[in-house]
């Protein structure tokens, strides 16, 4: 749904620069739609040459249609959704008493939290441990919150 909301944001910006009543409003559409920065640094004359080369193009064929990478995708994210929740089922499979079990599972979440946390930080540059354990204690109150709302 994201990729296809995106992919329908794109066609409406090529039809709003395209059919712009004036040059400055086509502009002004093409600097919003840039990232803060990249509008920032472009300069009027850049900004009409991206208009005149949008107001030339044909409108892309088929753009709203989902591709194969997009059904790969949804593939993944289904599939990260099961399998990220399965572990969190599975002390409900191995134990027979549910509070023991739902104890497990919350220990369990906070683990998996730990590191999700810790690979994030990889990502966007941050210290691991600490985005971790960040991400632990948002786990820990709203495991506290559960338990004292009666779950």
């Amino acid at each position: 749904m994201a990729c296809r909301a995106e992919r329908s944001s794109e066609l409406r910006l090529f039809r709003s620069v395209r059919d712009a009543p004036e040059p400055a409003l086509a502009r002004q559409a093409i600097a919003a739609a840039l990232p803060p920065l990249a509008a920032r640094l472009l300069r009027e004359d850049e900004l009409e040459s991206l208009r005149q080369r949008l107001a030339a193009a044909p409108e892309p064929a088929g753009h709203d249609r989902l591709v194969r990478e997009h059904w790969l995708g949804a593939l993944g994210v289904c599939l990260l959704v099961v399998f990220t929740t399965f572990p969190l089922a599975l002390p409900f499979l191995l134990l027979d008493r549910v509070g023991p079990a739902m104890r497990v599972s919350n220990a369990v979440a906070l683990v998996m939290l730990f590191l999700a946390g810790v690979v994030y930080a990889r990502g966007i540059g941050r210290p691991g441990l600490r985005v971790g354990v960040g991400m632990t204690l948002l786990g820990v109150v709203l495991a506290a919150l559960t338990i004292a709302l009666g779950g």
